[in-house]
């Protein structure tokens, strides 16, 4: 049987790193992941599309304008005007912002056998009354609350890598911890071999037999755990850019423990539900949805247009002015135009029109009653979050209490453990402990230096939980180291 710390163990805390191409430094592997994390990347293009959402709605809300040819229409024949063309082209530009003010020009044309025609007319437009200046309004406030979280996100990027990094870190020292227990595990179990065959077993004994396979055994499982602490440690290796031709996790594992950098925790003092990111989202998520359903219930619109025309053709130019009005209300529309002539004889025209949906009332009540449930939902769900940042605060306040302890406790435990292994190294060489026993006081320091590295982890990972959470910047660094 073999004696001393397993060979296997050796392999993940002792071997040197000749072949491990990176220090292995925490701030090393943090800047290698901000550097090609693609979920950086994606975030500020993310951040870039909404910022162009927001560019895009802005202008849309400041100014459309359109330039139409109209219909061109070519004629061809024998008959009154025989060939000929025409052509209506016009501009339109309008400000939704400012009462969805509009001005148009229009020029129509036309040249024929017969002779030319040519016009010209500016209209001008306006809302008396309607929602539409609210609806852009609601639509940039839209683009502006969106582009907002993707700015948040994007400012976070670096703590959400990091996040991702020091819970690869976590998984890897899980590994290594279960590394350490088959390990412990083996110790104990040849320390008590050892015992029983010195008591004077023989070899066919049922006891030193059944002692000698309990070893075998925990050799087994060391030895599964060494093969899992392995495929994870090259996983996270690769992860990092990092190239370790020979196994150089003794190394490693030492420099990313003695670089972890411990942090003071961040206080909960001054963070309520109103700097709560979740809730801050759902009370301004359900602001927008209510001024939406307020400008869905209010349909009623009242327009106004002016304008002034011309035509020339032969010797005659005659000349119009025109004023109009066109309403909405559920169900319909109605409109009035007036022409009247300022030059020529043409005659003064008048138009109506009506236009009615006799199911528009019942759809209305409809909507009504679907915005009211929609407005109790959202409002339900504003206040269940509003709950449950009660529950989650009490516990952040917990954990926070409870890393405190992690960090004191496993500090203490540190020195205790590494004063052990060291008196039992003395004792080993002055013969009045033996390897077995040395090896094991030296595995439960390196457990007890994981639990201390592990609770500084964790003190990373709340602060940035915390910071993420918060519409705060990060938090003083201070509070309890």
């Amino acid at each position: 049987m073999k004696t001393g710390i397993p060979a296997l163990l050796f392999c993940c805390i002792a071997l040197p790193a000749a072949g491990l191409q990176s220090n292995g430094t925490y701030g090393e592997l943090l800047e290698y992941r901000l550097q090609n994390d693609n979920e950086y990347t994606y975030l500020q293009i993310e951040a870039q599309t909404a910022e162009n959402e927001l560019l895009k709605v802005k202008t849309d809300s400041a100014i459309d304008v359109s330039l139409n040819t109209g219909d061109i229409v070519l004629s061809f024949g024998q008959g009154a005007g025989g060939t000929g063309i025409s052509m209506n082209p016009d501009l339109k530009i309008r400000f939704p912002s400012l009462n969805n003010t509009g001005i148009s020009f229009s020029a129509p044309w036309a040249a024929s056998q017969a002779g030319t025609e040519a016009g010209a007319g500016i209209a001008v437009s306006t809302d008396l009354y309607s929602q539409n200046r609210r609806k852009h309004r609601l639509e940039l406030a839209k683009a502006e609350f969106e582009a907002e979280k993707a700015r948040r996100k994007y400012r976070a990027g670096r703590q959400i890598i990091e996040k991702k990094l020091l819970q690869d870190i976590q998984a890897l020292y899980k590994e290594y911890t279960a590394l350490l227990d088959k390990a412990m595990e083996e110790a104990q179990a040849r320390i008590k071999y050892n015992q029983i065959k010195v008591q004077g077993y023989s070899e066919d004994s049922a006891k030193l037999r059944s002692s000698q396979l309990s070893l075998l055994s925990a050799e087994r499982e060391h030895r599964q755990a060494a093969f899992s602490f392995s495929v994870t440690y090259r996983r996270f290796l690769e992860s990092c850019g990092i190239t370790d031709e020979r196994d150089g996790s003794a190394e490693f594992m030492q420099t990313l423990s003695a670089s972890v950098p411990e942090r003071n925790l961040l206080t909960l003092d001054g963070l309520s539900a109103d700097t709560y990111i979740q809730v801050a989202d759902a009370e301004e998520t359900y602001r927008l949805r209510t001024e939406e359903r307020r400008i869905a219930a209010s349909p009623l619109a009242l327009s106004a247009r002016t304008g002034y025309s011309f035509s020339r053709k032969d010797d005659s130019m005659p000349q119009h002015i025109q004023g109009g009005l066109t309403a909405e209300f559920p169900g319909g529309t109605a409109s009035a135009l007036v022409t009247v002539p300022v030059v020529g004889s043409d005659a003064t025209t008048l138009k109506f029109g009506l236009t009615f949906k006799p199911f528009a009332a019942k759809n209305r009540r409809i909507d009504r009653e679907t915005g009211s449930l929609q407005d109790t939902a959202e409002r339900l769900k504003v206040s269940d979050l509003k709950k449950r940042f009660e529950t989650d605060f009490s516990t952040m306040q917990l954990a926070r209490e409870q890393l405190i302890w992690q960090r004191q406790i496993s500090a203490e435990e540190l020195s205790v453990y590494r004063q052990n292994a060291a008196d039992h190294e003395l004792w080993f060489k002055k013969g009045f402990a033996s390897e077995s026993e040395r090896d094991q006081a030296e595995l439960e320091y390196r457990k007890a230096a994981v639990r201390a590295v592990n609770a500084n982890l964790s003190i990373l990972l709340f602060n940035i939980e915390t910071a993420l959470q918060f519409n705060t910047d990060g938090g003083a660094d201070s509070g309890q180291k």
